[in-house]
């Protein structure tokens, strides 16, 4: 963990999306899973493996939603609830907490009839999609980016993982559905949401303009015991969301690829003549996987051409051999090989100091003309550091760098959506809007999420840095209430922990990653 957080500051590059790549023999290809119907289990008797056939015919509606959504963003757009972003709608709506719902009476307004509180009970997901018959035989991944709180699958009556995999509202899943896939037919796929371990109990209501500050987090705190965004039970600027976004509360992929597959690439560049720039070495780690019964033999082919700028591509190959079912490491750098020493970069900056320039490296594995697995992401050229040093009145405060130049840190806490619906074109417009604003560091607040692909890739793209707080505030965990022994299950913990810092690292934006806001996790789960 400190290892992983201390070498987060040389980390530099971007979201990971695979190419869509043709071939004479096999395609790489990424497609999203958007239109599901909703359903509480509360409705609904039947079994995963039974949602999880193409022959199911369920005897009661399902709501039409677009993924991501969360439950009560589905319901409002169904119009089952009221929009609770305006006015006082929120007051007509349930909460998670069975307590909070008798002060307030709230329990009339559930839609579910005979159960007062609506977010009590899981929630399925359900969708059905076609593969082509051209791709039998190929390997299958359905790819979860986020969801809240836990989710068990099934595909095509198969249960591919359970609720104990899937838990926590900020770990990436990763599943190989190639054993359950039908290719040249249409697949089912069911997904099981179970509700928050603990909804929390929310602070008083603030029904009254310009009333008094509440209690962030509730009056104890208790949203703490999990793993989520802290501020849906109530903060001083948000009310209480009232499922406490349980959901698909981000997009679902399936990915098509070839038997090797590529795995967590990490690039980071150097530039060693510092305060000179003008060469920069990049060093380039990831894995690739052997995922069959045989061994497989090919190249890798690695491009790294401008993205936002015109310039000189870098292609260079190298043969790799994989073993039968074997991850093999591979570790590509700049002493070992001529093209990853980079002469007069263009190198990204912060809003402010110089251009955010941006590159594109692509990662190919094929054999002879198949192409096995296609990888593509955006990255910048960029060296960070700091250092902390006592003042002569004997403050300690802390410098920033970027390229050898200390930069002077402007900008404020970024806060989640309330129901987290924010979208790539929103993103896009408020980084600009950051920009606009001269703007270069944006602080994703311990109490809110990490934000989705959308936020680093428009963060790189308008030269804003990005302080990441982990999910821990002091009002929840101890340091004002709660507890520090929160959240409970350390294994939950440290999953999601590892699957952010895996998904977040290589963005230029990135300057630096804490432990949370005003306290930090269990400190047995950092050792």
């Amino acid at each position: 963990m400190n290892t992983s957080i201390r070498s987060a500051l040389s980390v530099i590059a971007a979201f990971v999306l695979p190419a869509v790549v043709s071939a004479q023999s096999g395609v790489v290809k990424q497609v999203k899973l958007s239109n599901f119907d909703l359903q509480s289990s509360a409705l609904v008797s039947a079994t995963g493996t039974e949602l999880s056939s193409t022959q199911y015919h369920s005897p009661v509606y399902w709501f039409p939603v677009k993924v991501p959504s969360t439950v009560l963003t589905g319901l409002v757009a169904n119009h089952i609830y009221p929009d609770p972003y305006q006015g006082l709608n929120n007051m007509l709506i349930p909460d998670a907490s069975d307590q909070f719902n008798k002060e307030y009476n709230l329990e009339q307004y559930s839609h579910l009839p005979n159960d007062p509180n609506p977010w009590k009970k899981p929630y399925w997901y359900r969708t059905t999609f076609k593969v082509p018959a051209a791709d039998k035989g190929r390997r299958f991944q359905l790819i979860f980016k986020g969801i809240n709180y836990r989710a068990a699958v099934w595909l095509n009556g198969k249960q591919i993982a359970d609720s104990t995999q899937m838990a926590g509202m900020f770990a990436e899943h990763n599943l190989d559905v190639s054993g359950a896939v039908k290719a040249g037919a249409e697949n089912a796929l069911a997904v099981k949401i179970y509700p928050l371990d603990y909804p929390g109990y929310p602070a008083k209501e603030q029904l009254k303009a310009l009333g008094p500050f509440y209690e962030n987090g509730g009056p104890t705190g208790d949203i703490g015991k999990n793993v989520t965004m802290l501020c849906s039970s109530g903060w001083d600027w948000i009310p209480p969301v009232r499922d406490r976004n349980m959901g698909i509360w981000q997009p679902v992929f399936l990915r098509t690829s070839g038997a090797v597959t590529i795995g967590r690439p990490k690039l980071v560049t150097d530039l060693p003549n510092l305060p000179d720039t003008g060469t920069a070495k990049l060093s380039l780690n990831l894995t690739l996987t052997n995922n069959t019964t045989v061994t497989h033999g090919g190249k890798l082919t690695i491009s790294i051409k401008p993205e936002n700028f015109a310039g000189t591509p870098v292609l260079f190959s190298q043969p790799i051999v994989i073993p039968v079912g074997e991850e093999k490491a591979v570790e590509l750098n700049a002493d070992k090989i001529s093209q990853l020493i980079i002469y007069q970069p263009k190198l990204w900056w912060p809003n402010g100091y110089g251009k955010a320039n941006l590159y594109r490296i692509r990662m190919q594995y094929t054999e002879g003309n198949t192409v096995s697995d296609d990888t593509t992401f955006v990255f910048g050229i960029r060296k960070v550091a700091s250092k902390a040093e006592t003042t002569a009145n004997g403050f300690v405060r802390r410098k920033f760098y970027v390229n050898g130049r200390e930069v002077h840190l402007v900008g404020g806490a970024w806060v989640p959506d309330m129901m987290v619906n924010r979208d790539s074109a929103r993103y896009d417009y408020e980084m600009h809007l950051c920009r606009n604003a001269n703007v270069n560091l944006v602080r994703i607040w311990g109490g809110g999420v990490t934000e989705p692909d959308a936020f680093w890739n428009a963060a790189d793209k308008y030269g804003q840095m990005v302080w990441s707080d982990f999910w821990i505030t002091g009002d929840t965990q101890g340091e004002f209430k709660g507890s520090p022994d929160w959240p409970l299950e350390g294994n939950v913990f440290i999953k999601n922990v590892e699957s952010t810092i895996y998904r977040i690292r290589n963005h230029p934006s990135l300057l630096v990653w804490t432990g949370g806001n005003e306290g930090h996790a269990v400190k047995s789960y950092m050792m």
